[in-house]
């Protein structure tokens, strides 16, 4: 099986789990989202963690686990419980994270600052972007995120398949020689179709998997939406890559075929969330 073949094969498979995810309750959306946030923020610390050879690697895992996935856990909360708000989830949170400082300052590390630096990366990087699907979910229901999934995922397929062929015209060079700006131009194209299918998408997957979907979202939201996938899942992308690069290795994990490991294959899906929050929630 060709790397394109064993890409799209994997790709299937986490379409089917995610679409279970969306057409059951919030807490199977949430369980889904949850499940691939945590194994993201896991592939991240243990590579910025690859080179702690103390025996204190595993404290600082856990620390840091606990600091990026806990944004996810009170937001989720707040929206399921009803004695159960955004203050009481800052009350939670906040003295959770100051202590990364206290830990550290017992851990006798040679540099300090740097293992704090790596935990506060992970959350604003992996921690903040995952939470931001609870909110979106729960006020606008599952269509926002699954079109953008559609686009970011459009895109990636075009630009790999255009890229891999005629592509002659570095992106970022700098970071990965490997994109191109034929691929972006193929990216775009696929891009632009899905953007005119995605009524008929919303229908199919609406009658044939029960996604829950809703109609609030007006046309001019969906081309914010959709130029918010194209301009972040592309960033997104190329920042996984400098990390990976910074670090010395070609992926993140090995759990999925094609594509390496969930940062791999989420991080051009996850990026883009602050900004998708940013406009239906705050601009829009």
């Amino acid at each position: 099986m060709s790397n394109f073949q064993k890409r799209i094969t994997t790709a299937i498979v986490i379409l089917i789990f995610a679409l279970i995810g969306m057409s059951g309750s919030s807490i199977t959306f949430l369980i889904f989202f949850g499940l691939v946030g945590f194994m993201c923020l896991w592939e991240y610390f243990n590579l910025v963690l690859s080179r702690d050879l103390t025996s204190y690697k595993k404290v600082r895992l856990a620390v840091g686990l606990l600091i990026g996935f806990l944004p996810f856990i009170l937001i989720s909360c707040s929206f399921l419980l009803d004695d159960f708000g955004l203050k009481e989830a800052a009350l939670i949170f906040l003295p959770i994270l100051s202590s990364i400082f206290i830990v550290e300052l017992f851990l006798n590390a040679d540099l300090p600052y740097a293992n704090i630096g790596f935990i506060l990366t992970g959350l604003i990087y992996i921690g903040i972007p995952f939470a931001m699907f609870v909110p979106i979910h729960f006020i606008y229901g599952n269509a926002p995120i699954l079109g953008m999934w559609a686009f970011v995922a459009a895109f990636d397929i075009a630009a790999y398949l255009v890229g891999s062929r005629i592509g002659k015209t570095p992106l970022f060079p700098r970071i990965s020689p490997k994109k191109t700006w034929e691929g972006v131009g193929g990216g775009v194209g696929l891009l632009v179709i899905f953007f005119f299918l995605l009524p008929q998408i919303f229908d199919f997957l609406s009658n044939s998997f029960n996604v829950v979907l809703t109609d609030d979202i007006s046309k001019t939201d969906w081309i914010v939406i959709a130029c918010i996938a194209l301009v972040f899942g592309t960033l997104g992308d190329l920042v996984e890559s400098m990390l990976k690069r910074n670090l010395g290795v070609k992926d993140s994990g090995k759990l999925l075929p094609g594509h390496g490991g969930f940062l791999d294959r989420f991080d051009s899906v996850f990026f883009p969330m602050p900004f998708v929050a940013a406009y239906l929630l705050w601009i829009m």
